[in-house]
């Protein structure tokens, strides 16, 4: 993003011996063929969103679980920028598997796109959605009575227009960019799941480092946390008031007890993600849990 390239660019210009050099999201493969070359050290730092990174570290798939994070995105954030808990379980996750977590990126709220309305789990029978390649998420879909599968995401336009999926999750600031709002009657908000991802280095590229410059790339995430977060909630809702104004599409915001009733049908799903993520991962959902509940109770 232009707020990432921003902060970085300053981070270079505070040193005597480093260049950056960004490359946007496609330019380089797919988000699994940049995961593997952060691991090759010929990447050296990356997002790697929740739900392509969960097929090598399971225990960030608790990103994708639905309705476990608060509507009150000041809640979320204390949890992904402060709680030391989840961001030191993590790490241990992602190190075993030859990366290193710097960053988590909370991007906007997810909302369903469809060609009919949504308002009950129902209305997902036989539908279907199309997903990003994570078993948990495939989990989820199928337990709302959905047909889920996995499409690239370069794909899902087409797939849309021409009947192969039905449905489709996304951010505000995707169904704009990508036109799915052109292809899709109706969106539908429902504070089911954020879009998480994680910011990611090569753990030995950034042992080397001098301690000066690690310290420089803490200092530039301290920036990023809150001026990302900005950013993304200005990108979405003006993406938002973009669509409503430039189509027919519908939208439809579910209620306190809609919401409910698709909460009741995921709950089983956050026993799969620990048989999936092992002790280490339910300790993490049971940390996120906790503060989710503790915040609400203060805010």
């Amino acid at each position: 993003s232009s707020a990432a390239s921003d902060v970085y660019k300053r981070q270079e210009e505070n040193t005597d011996n480093v260049s950056v050099e960004i490359y946007p999201y496609g330019t380089l493969g797919t988000s699994q063929d940049i995961t593997q070359q952060i691991r090759n050290n010929n990447v050296q730092i990356a997002f790697a969103s929740a739900g392509h990174v969960g097929s090598t570290v399971p225990e960030a798939q608790v990103f994708s679980l639905n309705f476990l994070f608060s509507p009150i995105d000041e809640v979320n954030n204390e949890i992904f920028w402060n709680n030391e808990t989840v961001f030191d379980l993590l790490s241990e996750a992602y190190s075993e598997r030859g990366l290193q977590l710097l960053s988590i990126v909370p991007a906007g709220w997810m909302v369903w796109s469809s060609n009919s309305p949504i308002q009950e789990p129902s209305d997902f029978q036989g539908l279907s959605v199309r997903v990003m390649p994570s078993e948990l998420l495939l989990t989820t879909y199928e337990a709302y009575g959905a047909n889920p599968r996995g499409m690239a995401y370069s794909e899902v336009y087409g797939g849309l227009q021409q009947g192969v999926i039905d449905a489709q999750v996304q951010p505000m600031f995707a169904m704009r960019d990508m036109s799915f709002y052109e292809v899709q009657d109706y969106m539908i908000e429902g504070d089911n799941a954020l879009f998480v991802t994680t910011v990611i280095t090569n753990p030995s590229f950034f042992d080397a480092l001098p301690a000066e410059q690690q310290e420089l790339v803490w200092d530039a995430k301290a920036q990023l946390d809150p001026y990302i977060y900005e950013q993304q909630v200005a990108l979405n809702k003006e993406a938002g008031e973009e669509i409503r104004a430039n189509s027919d599409t519908q939208f439809l915001t579910l209620n306190e007890d809609q919401k409910e009733a698709f909460r009741a049908k995921v709950e089983p799903v956050f026993d799969k993600f620990v048989e999936m993520a092992g002790p280490r991962g339910e300790q993490i959902l049971r940390e996120i849990q906790r503060a989710v509940a503790e915040g609400e109770k203060n805010h």
